[in-house]
């Protein structure tokens, strides 16, 4: 038995990962809890993932210039999802500051 010494305010591991743990254990002959550790090994693993922004067609924007950059990205935004600036960007052809 070993202390606690603290506790990690993170989801908790999905179902299917726990199963996976469980399943390498058994096939392997090891305790869980050493193939837990390894399996949580990277200690960014348990960060939440990072917020993604997306962008999306605002019909009712008005007061910006019309370059020809903006209106592919006006294009692209119009005929699909909201999509990061830099996925836009690169389907645009255009640099990431073009829509702002």
């Amino acid at each position: 038995m070993k202390d606690v010494f603290a506790r990690l305010d993170c989801p908790p591991l999905p179902e299917v990962c726990r199963r996976f743990i469980d399943w390498v254990a058994r096939y392997t002959l090891s305790a869980p809890g050493a193939v837990l550790k390894m399996a949580m090994s990277v200690p960014e693993a348990l960060n939440p993932p990072k917020p993604v922004s997306a962008y999306a067609l605002n019909p009712k924007a008005e007061g910006f210039r019309k370059t020809k950059a903006r209106e592919r990205v006006l294009k692209i935004l119009a005929e699909g999802p909201p999509r990061p600036v830099t996925e836009l960007a690169l389907e645009a052809g255009t640099g990431p500051g073009t829509g702002q």
